[in-house]
């Protein structure tokens, strides 16, 4: 191997050079390589097609639609998306985003707005990685936002201030920060009092919080039947497909020979769309029954919240079991998964008086 041998001047010229060009960066006495912008990448695609493609699927648009458009199946187009992108180097929108993305469940519109980017940046993210589960609401505790982020997540979660602490407007949220901000034993109804001023002060909307698990389960229902019509199109073109090769085999279009090979291997893809199909009408009729017994629980935990001492019966019918971890923890895990688990700490217990026990209800 040849051995170069660089003088300082020179080397000095060369990473000045390299500067001028925008391949390095210089942060202080340090150098660093400067990575491509998202677009630069895409703009290097060859295939006028394949770009075009890329491009309208990072409008959001999805892949049966594109493969409408293209006389081909969203397979295909996947494939095309996949081979292209696997060609780019790490972008500097990927370095920026690509922690918080799988970690947080942003929407196109939050991210955008929150991030102040482009709508391609962020479909391209959801191309190339797994978006995270954790809500953006977090962001408020985990990150140092600035007034115009911070506005925004207000904004969108209808996040209200209680003593200092961000909270999302949900009813079992309201309720911990109640108990986590006393600093005194709590009767049920100071408890319920002080929810109430919570409602009247931040002017909210209490059939609102009264609906919130109904909205999520129709928004989950909306998805699957969503997931079931797009199935059934790729399942429609794939049935014409055969249509095509038995119409060319009699014509003699192909031999009978390929005819039965790609003739199984559509119905392979078929068999596999029908399974995937039945999975998912079996997922939307939980979904529906959910939603059926929703009004029913809510009249059952009204029930047993107006009671000064609950029946075991009425309380067997609402939760499943109670854990307590190593750290006393503790969960209720109610029978009905159509809400979230209800977890708060042992010391919250502690300040939160039973009003069912053997005082009963305070006098006076």
């Amino acid at each position: 191997m040849a051995k170069c041998n660089y003088e300082v001047l020179d080397l000095s010229i060369l990473l000045e050079n390299f500067l001028n060009k925008k391949i390095l960066k210089k942060e202080d006495s340090n150098y660093s390589l400067v990575k491509p912008r998202l677009k630069e990448e895409l703009d290097k695609i060859k295939d006028q097609n394949h770009k075009d493609i890329i491009l309208k699927k990072l409008t959001g648009r999805t892949l049966e639609s594109i493969g409408s458009e293209y006389n081909v199946t969203r397979e295909r187009i996947r494939q095309i998306i996949q081979k292209e992108i696997k060609k780019f180097v790490i972008t500097r929108e990927e370095e920026k985003y690509k922690e918080i993305f799988e970690t947080y469940n942003f929407d196109c519109d939050l991210f955008c707005e929150f991030f102040n980017v482009n709508d391609y940046v962020y479909y391209y993210l959801r191309e190339k990685y797994k978006m995270g589960d954790t809500e953006p609401s977090e962001l408020i505790d985990s990150w140092n936002l600035d007034k115009r982020q911070l506005a925004i997540l207000k904004r969108k979660y209808n996040l209200i201030t209680y003593k200092g602490e961000n909270i999302v407007v949900k009813k079992i949220n309201i309720l911990n920060a109640i108990l986590k901000q006393s600093e005194k034993a709590m009767e049920y109804s100071e408890i319920m009092s002080e929810y109430n001023k919570i409602i009247e002060i931040n002017n909210l909307d209490i059939d609102e919080l009264n609906n919130e698990v109904i909205k999520r389960v129709k928004n989950e229902s909306v998805d699957y039947r969503k997931r079931i019509e797009d199935l059934n199109k790729d399942k429609a073109k794939l049935l014409n497909k055969l249509t095509s090769m038995y119409d060319d085999k009699l014509s003699g279009g192909i031999t009978p020979f390929a005819y039965k090979e790609m003739s199984k291997k559509t119905e392979n893809e078929i068999e596999v769309i029908n399974k995937t199909i039945k999975e998912t009408e079996l997922k939307l009729e939980e979904i529906n029954s959910k939603a059926d017994i929703i009004p029913d629980f809510h009249k059952q935990i009204k029930k047993l919240l107006n009671l000064k001492k609950p029946k075991k019966e009425l309380l067997y019918t609402l939760i499943h079991r109670i854990e307590i971890d190593k750290d006393r923890n503790i969960t209720f895990k109610f029978k009905f998964n159509i809400i979230d688990d209800y977890t708060f700490t042992y010391q919250n217990l502690n300040k939160a008086r039973n009003p069912y026990g053997k005082k009963g209800k305070p006098k006076g």
